[in-house]
């Protein structure tokens, strides 16, 4: 085998555990995608521990989130080991290791998602929007790992329009990303990095790859070693002739090498894509396309087989996975769902909903009319199957269950018609905890710590020796935080879909988004109310709002006053951090009570005199004043709170009280296909999985009212 063809490890999952990432993430051509790599690991079974081993420059988004979630909660320790270079989602991915490791030479970057969009001013919102949400799922999985705070991350995520940053090992380890740094690797470890995407690639990275791939051609013309000194001597063998040399050829230079290997890339990819569109036309599964992909069959003979494919299925017995005359690949049926699910939406009455969401009313076109029961029929003629003498029961059945190696598009058409209502109830829903709550994300459902690091008053003078003093990070404060799951069943019998009853699943599913919604609000409220108003108890065995933790006001009382706010903000400002060493200086941001006392809050902070300090001297009565005027910039009032106690709350960006933490950053509720024989029709599972803690006590103050 040649040198250049050892040097690079197969993408593999090991039976001993050591799962083997070595090339662009979610490509099939590469052995990466996240359907083969989550399989294999999952076939795994009880291992002792899970080593990944990383050399890459990044991927694909989804695909990257699908595998390190896998090993994220994987029931063995995950050990990581970036033997050359983690770059974009393979260092996502290295974000999953209890333990990370890096050698001396590698090299570390994060930066913000990017895509490629077509369409109309619509579409590149959507875009926008979708790599923004990438983003944010992104820099939870950072931060979370790291400890680095989320405004630095995406600092170093936005540098350089983007581009991101690039960090050795050691600064890697310094700023938390890594836990040790390990021996340097050879530069051989580089040869195979196509970095011709990827810009501002630090130039040691760039000598590391030429370095590599000259020791790749100098292996594969490196003569074989003699035998070895204790062999026996050879007998002296008679001298023919001389036969000339033949003439040295001329290496290969970087760039033709570099050449070579991404027309080859092009190639195979474009074979695999070639492959794929022959299996969609055909009705064939992926898996038969992905089986076909990994020989190394032409394209020919790739066409030969799946016709043969087709004309076994039909001499079995079974439905022909082409309807006659009609050819659907994978845009065309995108197209058939969304068009579907629009009409869907505006049959059920809820396309104001979808546009007030989206800003974007359905348009059902040519689906204008059908039915639920017209939808299955015809999901199942796109599969080839014939409902010619099948009743309405049977149609109903046959579109939502699984016949053989087909399924049709109606259940996909169905989910999609429920997540659209289920986001768009969800985020149209009033909230008002998001004005003085901060948000996070955990990665499990365990209590997960929220530190609150001690600070240094000011930096210390430097000693007459001409040293500085060294100085130890102080010690922290914290508190633990934990999500839960809340969910209900939506389901569909075979009744509804022949009645063509749309309105109960889908009016059931706004109600379950809109409740999903009220439930972070209601539990939120409950949390601050609990014990008489005071807050839920803290670490330190108080309550949150508490005289030892100099936030709570009973000197000037009473509905919101100029004077009572006054006190408040004074009180807020005097708080110090955790290792007292200086104040904070904190300001409050917003006004928080029960529903009866806004109005009054409103007036006292937005008056342009204090009506209450009113006097009257020689040359008639003179108006004050207000010194606490907009004092705060916005006001919360609920009927969730009751009684006489008010709160000012601190920016939740820059002092967070209350949290609010979702697992895995995902903020609104997900939709997950119930699978069974036991319920005649198709269920869905609406989940949401999220968490409320109070994380500290110094960015919030409490009036005790009358």
């Amino acid at each position: 085998m040649a040198a250049t063809e050892q040097r690079q490890p197969r993408n593999q999952v090991l039976a001993d555990g050591t799962i083997m990432l070595y090339g662009v993430i979610g490509d099939e051509w590469d052995g990466l995608s996240a359907a083969q790599i989550v399989s294999e690991i999952r076939g795994l079974g009880e291992v002792d521990e899970l080593k990944v081993l990383i050399n890459s420059l990044g991927g694909y988004v989804a695909e990257g989130l699908a595998i390190y979630h896998e090993l994220a909660h994987h029931k063995s320790p995950v050990v990581v080991e970036v033997t050359g270079v983690a770059a974009s989602m393979a260092s996502v991915i290295a974000m999953a290791g209890s333990t990370i490791r890096m050698a001396k030479n590698g090299h570390w970057m994060i930066h913000d998602p990017w895509n490629v969009a077509v369409g109309n001013a619509e579409e590149m919102r959507r875009a926008a929007e979708l790599l923004d949400r990438f983003g944010t799922s992104l820099v939870d999985i950072y931060v979370t790992r790291s400890g680095i705070d989320e405004a630095t991350i995406r600092e170093m995520m936005a540098k350089d329009n983007g581009e991101g940053t690039w960090l050795t090992a050691d600064e890697a380890k310094e700023l938390g990303f890594i836990d040790e740094v390990i021996a340097p690797v050879e530069a051989s470890a580089f040869a195979d990095l196509d970095v011709s995407a990827v810009a501002a690639v630090p130039p040691v990275l760039t000598r590391l790859i030429r370095e590599g791939k000259h020791m790749a051609r100098t292996a594969d013309t490196k003569p074989k070693p003699t035998p070895a000194a204790t062999a026996e001597p050879e007998e002296p063998q008679p001298q023919n002739d001389p036969v000339p040399a033949p003439a040295p050829q001329a290496r290969a230079t970087d760039a033709e090498i570099d050449a070579r290997v991404t027309a080859r890339l092009a190639e195979e990819r474009a074979r695999a894509e070639e492959i794929r569109g022959i299996a969609a036309r055909c009705g064939l599964s992926e898996a038969w396309a992905a089986k076909q992909i990994a020989t190394t069959s032409t394209v020919d003979a790739v066409r030969a087989a799946a016709l043969d494919e087709v004309v076994n299925r039909q001499s079995r017995g079974g439905p022909s996975p082409i309807p006659p005359g009609a050819v659907v690949d994978a845009d065309e049926r995108d197209k058939w769902v969304q068009g579907a699910a629009e009409w869907v939406l505006v049959k059920a009455g809820h396309a104001r909903l979808i546009e007030s969401h989206t800003k974007r009313r359905p348009e059902p076109g040519e689906f204008r009319g059908f039915s639920l029961l017209d939808l299955a029929r015809e999901s199942l003629h796109r599969t080839g199957t014939s409902t010619r003498g099948m009743s309405s029961r049977e149609i109903a059945r046959a579109a939502i269950r699984a016949e053989g190696n087909t399924r049709s598009d109606f259940p996909v058409l169905l989910e999609n018609v429920l997540h659209k209502i289920l986001q768009a109830a969800y985020d149209t829903a009033p909230d008002q905890w998001r004005a003085f709550c901060a948000t996070g994300s955990v990665q499990d459902f365990r209590p997960h710590p929220r530190l609150r690091l001690g600070s240094l008053a000011r930096l210390s003078q430097k000693l007459e020796s001409g040293e500085f003093r060294q100085t130890h990070f102080p010690d922290a404060e914290k508190e633990a935080i934990q999500a839960g799951t809340y969910g209900n069943i939506v389901g569909l019998t075979r009744e509804a879909i022949v009645n063509d009853d749309v309105d109960g699943f889908t009016r059931l599913t706004a109600m379950l988004g809109r409740a999903a919604a009220r439930g972070i609000e209601i539990d939120v409220f409950a949390l601050l109310a609990l014990n008489t108003g005071h807050g839920p108890v803290m670490s330190d065995s108080k309550t949150l709002f508490h005289a030892d933790h100099n936030n709570l006001e009973t000197s000037v009382t009473g509905d919101p006053s100029v004077a009572g706010l006054e006190a408040c903000r004074i009180l807020m400002a005097q708080q110090k951090d955790p290792d007292g060493n200086d104040y904070l200086n904190l300001r409050p941001h917003v006004w928080v009570g029960p529903i009866g006392l806004g109005s009054a809050a409103r007036v006292a902070v937005q008056a342009e005199f204090d009506f209450a300090a009113e006097t009257t001297g020689t040359y008639g009565q003179f108006q004050k004043p207000n010194a606490v005027r907009d004092i705060v910039k916005l006001f919360v009032d609920t009927p969730r709170l009751t009684g006489d106690p008010w709160y000012l709350f601190a920016d939740p960006a820059i002092a967070p009280v209350i949290e609010v933490v979702f697992l895995q950053g995902q903020e609104s509720p997900e939709i997950r296909t119930e699978e069974g024989f036991d319920y005649d029709g198709v269920r869905w599972r609406i989940v949401h999985d999220y968490g409320v803690g109070a994380t500290d006590f110094r960015g919030a103050v409490r009036n005790d009212g009358d």
